[in-house]
């Protein structure tokens, strides 16, 4: 069982009649990316949680905030890829280049022979279990940094503007 302490199963409603397009898709998807970024960031973890009416033990899962985090902004990558300009291009290819040397540099500092990054419980040695830690820090900032050339991005393309009027303007 998996335990979601923030909504992360948000349902777009689009009536009929509506407006809602690719600028709208986008809104919504930063929307539930700003929301992530409202929790504790923390590791994935299980905990056992005692039923007290039946007495019954149930493993629950709790997700890796981080991670959570990183997938939502790839499907945002995903989705506003097309509309990158070279300034955004460049800095996309410096994101994956600086993602790939991280990624790395763990894998080769681990004890664990692997090809892809696995999950803490993986890991038996204590110093792998660190290093896994700060590869899963350093990757955080690094989407946290790219989800601010996103949101420039977003701006360029007045995405956040409505009906004349732009969020954030001081007028």
């Amino acid at each position: 069982m998996m335990n979601n302490d923030f909504e992360t199963e948000d349902s777009v409603e689009m009536g009929l009649g509506k407006n809602f397009g690719f600028k709208e898709l986008v809104l919504g998807h930063l929307k539930k990316i700003l929301t992530l970024t409202c929790v504790e960031w923390r590791g994935g973890y299980f905990s056992e949680h005692r039923d007290p009416k039946t007495g019954i033990v149930r493993e629950i899962y709790y997700p890796d905030t981080r991670e959570i985090f990183a997938s939502a902004l790839t499907s945002l990558i995903v989705m506003l890829k097309p509309k990158f300009d070279t300034k955004t291009e460049s800095q996309y290819q410096m994101f994956l280049e600086n993602y790939e040397t991280i990624k790395q540099h763990f894998m080769k500092s681990s004890s664990v022979s692997e090809s892809i990054i696995l999950g803490s419980g993986f890991y038996d040695v204590d110093s792998d279990k660190l290093k896994l830690e700060e590869y899963k820090q350093r990757k955080l900032q690094l989407h946290m940094d790219f989800f601010m050339v996103l949101s420039e991005l977003c701006d360029h393309l007045n995405y956040f503007s409505m009906g004349g009027l732009t969020f954030g303007d001081d007028e």
